[in-house]
């Protein structure tokens, strides 16, 4: 996220759970009813801004690695097998 006013109010949703709460409900009802309630907790962004920032944080969260990835990094294991299918999988 790039807009600062937009990160202060994510993170202050994170830090408040009525806040949490309002939010969770407010995005069934689409970004227009989220930037409304930024406005009303003294947070202005755009509905492209958010929109934006959310479809960036769900990319982030789908790239994150697995606590098995996160091992077999750490510990320096390669399973070829395993990488030369993916490998020949990508050609």
């Amino acid at each position: 996220m790039s807009n600062k006013s937009l990160e202060a109010f994510y993170d202050r949703i994170r830090s408040d759970p009525e806040l949490e709460a309002l939010a969770s409900s407010a995005l069934g009802d689409g970004p227009e009813a989220i930037v409304v309630l930024g406005l009303l907790h003294g947070f202005e962004f755009t509905e492209e801004e958010l929109v934006l920032a959310m479809s960036h944080r769900e990319l982030l969260r789908d790239c994150e690695l697995s606590d098995e990835d996160i091992d077999l990094v750490a510990g320096g294991v390669c399973n070829s097998f395993e990488y030369s299918r993916e490998k020949n999988r990508a050609v």
